[in-house]
């Protein structure tokens, strides 16, 4: 039984798709933060950041487990036209989201008086506790929608409800922090924060017009497929629960490990002799500058395990071949954006700190997270697969190793002389030891090898290329038209250098290129005729 082209990549458009959406969000909010900050000034800021990083943890912890269970459990009963299961698990999932979500959104407004005064020692941040604490019952709602289309492995409906959610958000961001800046600061972080909310009823609203339109035909197909056994509430909760609960504890060891880095590098530093004071800003360059650079690449890797999970899942029903097929066509294409962004950071490590932060030593730690990239991207997309292939448990517990090792490493190292370096090795290497044991995981229960090594030839070839001409471009360019201008011509011309070496070495084919929506099919004839991409 072989696999048609639409079977075996079909999961790379929503890939594209999702991955278009991330960065418009992401690119849109960071561009509201500028006006934002000037008018509420740091104080408004910060207590915005009081009261989100909470909603976010509680977020993570209550939905994004459950959804990815969904997607997992809907992609497999679809693969054996079992839809009146299909339609059963969204019923339960959407019960048990609805309690979470309400139940969240409760304890974080009956809490938010105790955490502002005790935990973040500001009461000025109870106003936009409260406000933002809504927002986790929508969003709830929204992950069992988006846990549906998934699972159906039509990414259109999450896309593009991010962009609606994301394009209300802002805009209440800002309106209301503006408008409500007469009254307080306090009002105004509230205003702002209140724009999650605002977003979360313009993306619920936009995903159930979607599910109302596409439920006539999931009824017909229910009416239409094989007889199906109904199955417990009570097995369809344990089997959400077996995949959710490993994922749910994944997203809290990320701020564990950020918390190692808080405990512990400073305070290694200051053992070094380094004044209190230089000690917090080198941990600054590292937390505050470096991480979230190497994190940006990351989005596309993102939107591809979101449609990884599913089809993984179906593969596994339909043909366990087609696996492996998926899992390195993925693996591939993460190594194809991952390889270049690594080497590119650490080539410009230095001029691209300086233009973003005004602060060319975070360029050191920079330098050293880079490798980072690429052991973090791999460790999601094997991650993804163990996760399609039902082992949601594996890793968590190598990610709980990575964080061990992460641990031990930082304490050593932040001690030496490499200081601020030791400290971003040791991250770099709980990374790699993460991406390597599930690598090795999603390898033995395939029986095959991923060909990482492999698959990653080709576009380190092109990446060290590009490195070297954007370094010479920067070095040359940099004295003549100034350090922004020629970082960001350096950064333009090694994407351009780049795109071109993998099209010729075929490191790209003309098929996956079709797969990008809107722009795939147009850009595929044109290199067809311009001859230069393999079919």
């Amino acid at each position: 039984m072989s696999e048609g082209r639409e079977g075996r990549d079909g999961f790379l458009t929503g890939a594209f798709l999702l991955a278009a959406s991330s960065a418009f969000s992401r690119i849109l909010g960071a561009m509201v933060r500028i006006p934002l900050a000037r008018v509420m000034g740091d104080e408004g800021i910060g207590l915005y950041q009081m009261a989100y990083p909470i909603y976010s943890v509680m977020l993570a912890m209550s939905t994004t487990g459950i959804n990815i269970a969904v997607s997992k459990l809907v992609a497999e009963r679809v693969a054996q036209d079992r839809w009146r299961a299909v339609a059963r698990i969204f019923r339960v999932a959407l019960q048990m989201l609805l309690l979470l979500g309400a139940g969240g959104a409760v304890v974080l407004a009956l809490l938010a008086r105790p955490i502002a005064d005790h935990l973040v020692k500001d009461p000025r941040a109870y106003l936009a506790i409260v406000a933002v604490s809504p927002a986790l019952f929508l969003v709830a709602v929204m992950a069992s929608l988006r846990g549906l289309f998934q699972g159906l492995q039509d990414m259109r409906p999450t896309a593009w409800s991010q962009v609606v959610e994301q394009i209300v958000r802002v805009t209440t961001m800002f309106t209301l922090g503006l408008w409500l800046m007469q009254r307080s600061i306090e009002h105004a972080a509230a205003g702002a924060v209140f724009g999650a909310v605002t977003g979360a009823v313009a993306g619920l609203v936009f995903l159930g017009q979607r599910y109302f339109a596409a439920r006539d035909e999931l009824g017909r197909r229910a009416e239409a497929s094989v007889a199906d056994h109904v199955e417990p509430t009570g097995r369809i909760i344990r089997q959400i629960l077996n995949v959710a609960v490993p994922i749910s504890l994944a997203s809290i060891i990320m701020p564990m490990m950020q918390f190692i880095d808080m405990a512990i590098v400073p305070a290694r530093l200051q053992a070094q002799g380094l004044p209190y004071q230089i000690a917090t800003g080198l941990y600054g360059q590292l937390s505050g500058m470096a991480y979230p650079l190497i994190y940006v690449p990351t989005i596309f890797t993102a939107a591809l395990t979101m449609s990884l999970v599913p089809a993984v899942s179906e593969a596994k029903v339909k043909n366990p071949e087609w696996v492996l097929r998926r899992t390195q066509l993925a693996v591939r294409l993460n190594l194809i954006v991952a390889i270049p962004s690594a080497v590119g950071l650490a080539v410009l490590a230095t001029p691209i700190s300086d233009v973003l932060y005004r602060e060319p030593m975070a360029g050191i730690p920079l330098l050293w997270l880079a490798p980072g990239v690429i052991f973090v991207s791999t460790q999601m997309i094997s991650g993804a697969v163990l996760q399609g292939l039902g082992r949601a448990d594996i890793p968590v517990k190598n990610l709980m190793i990575g964080a061990i090792f992460k641990l031990i490493l930082t304490y050593l190292l932040a001690g030496t002389a490499l200081g601020i370096r030791g400290a971003a090795l040791a991250t770099v290497i709980g990374f790699a030891v993460n991406a390597y044991l599930n690598t090795q995981a999603a390898a033995n229960l395939q029986g095959r090898s991923l060909d990482t090594l492999r698959l990653s030839l080709l576009p380190s070839l092109a990446a060290v290329a590009m490195g070297i001409c954007a370094w010479l471009m920067h070095a040359v360019l940099g004295a003549r038209v100034g350090q922004g201008r020629a970082t960001l011509l350096a950064i333009i011309a090694a994407a351009v250098i780049y795109s071109v070496l993998l099209l010729l070495s075929g490191g790209v084919k003309v098929a996956e290129i079709e797969m990008m929506p809107y722009i795939g099919r147009p850009a595929a004839r044109l290199l067809r005729r311009l001859n230069i991409v393999r079919r």
